[in-house]
């Protein structure tokens, strides 16, 4: 299944094809220091086990929630994923995204983010859903912002990355 996403961008199933491409664009520091659970360095066997866990979760949970996002040419550019946090019937959930350095500051991601949400809204019947980004991170915010979710506060000392305590702002959007 691919998911259109105004014309030049897609989201669609990771697959082993996508495997260099994870290993080229996830091996950037700004993309590890911005995100939670992704290594750094990013190594080939990182990817594998990546591509493997995201079939594992499908199989088990009888859904697709983890989606690349793939350029015209059909290339994996970044990834997107509900985080199944509350449980998988519930009526919220929280997700968790990354893009590609080459792609930054060219509005896809808030369109990216805009079609996810209205996938989780339409296809997994969500009310509420949740985006935290680091304190620091504010492009991330402001992709939030952009695609009108609302920002509800600060979380103090929420995230442990690289051993050291990170604030996190907490981001929602409701069904329209």
């Amino acid at each position: 299944m691919i998911i259109e996403v105004k014309g030049d961008y897609f989201l669609s199933e990771i697959n082993k094809n996508d495997k260099p491409n994870l290993v080229k664009y996830l091996n950037d520091y700004d993309i590890y220091k911005n995100t939670l659970n992704i290594p750094y360095p990013y190594t080939a066997k990182d990817a594998e086990n990546w591509i493997k866990f995201v079939k594992f979760d499908k199989d088990n949970k009888g859904m697709l929630i983890h989606y690349s996002i793939r350029n015209k040419e059909l290339e994996l550019i970044g990834g997107i994923s509900f985080h199944g946090k509350y449980g998988m019937n519930s009526y919220k959930d929280e997700f968790g995204y990354w893009l590609a350095r080459d792609y930054w500051n060219k509005g896809i991601m808030t369109s990216i983010v805009k079609r996810f949400c209205q996938l989780g809204f339409e296809e997994f019947k969500l009310e509420r859903i949740e985006a935290t980004v680091f304190e620091y991170n504010a492009a991330s915010a402001k992709v939030l912002e952009k695609a009108n979710f609302q920002y509800e506060g600060t979380l103090r000392n929420y995230i442990k990355k690289d051993n050291e305590y990170v604030n996190v702002k907490i981001y929602s959007i409701l069904k329209p």
